[in-house]
């Protein structure tokens, strides 16, 4: 009989537990509706304007940076990037591209770029890192361009021409993004 009592006993302290349980939640959702508290989704940033790029790359397999300006448009986590024009360092060899990618975390961005001109074979992959301030990015591109089948090389995207040129130079003596 006592172990019948113990398990009766243990129901209805079970029971009680869960009443009291579900009471205490049903008074916090009832607070947040009535108060109408709401958690705060961690606002996108908007990267969408003229930002100026820095790149390494090559010509005649001979080591080469090029800068240019470049358009960012964004909606949501999608951005589309595209050259305004060809790099004025590399007439010959600098070309029209666009660029798509998506903004994970409000930092990282990756995606690929693609010639909009024809008999380009340059195209590969980007991925850069946002600063907190959100004025300038760094990263890596890998792809193919007239030297290699295979290839990579740094780049800088930035508000500012002379900054991004700034951060190359460091990328370039520190070689570590």
């Amino acid at each position: 009989m006592a172990e019948w009592m113990q398990y009766a006993i243990g129901i209805i302290i079970g029971a009680s537990l869960y009443a009291i349980g579900y009471e205490i939640t049903k008074s916090v959702i009832d607070t947040i509706r009535e108060k109408r508290i709401t958690v705060k989704k961690k606002e996108k940033i908007d990267l969408s304007g003229r930002w100026y790029t820095a790149w390494q790359t090559s010509r005649e397999e001979k080591e080469k940076f090029n800068t240019q300006l470049l358009e960012i448009k964004q909606r949501g986590d999608k951005i589309t990037m595209e050259n305004i024009e060809k790099s004025p360092e590399d007439k010959l060899g600098g070309y029209l591209w666009r660029g798509e990618c998506k903004l994970y975390d409000n930092q990282y961005l990756l995606g690929h770029y693609l010639p909009r001109e024809p008999n380009v074979i340059s195209k590969g992959t980007i991925y850069f890192l946002l600063n907190r301030r959100c004025n300038f990015m760094v990263g890596k591109w890998v792809g193919c361009n007239y030297d290699y089948g295979f290839t990579w090389g740094y780049g800088v995207i930035a508000k500012e021409k002379d900054f991004a040129h700034e951060k190359m130079q460091e990328l370039l003596k520190s070689k570590n993004v």
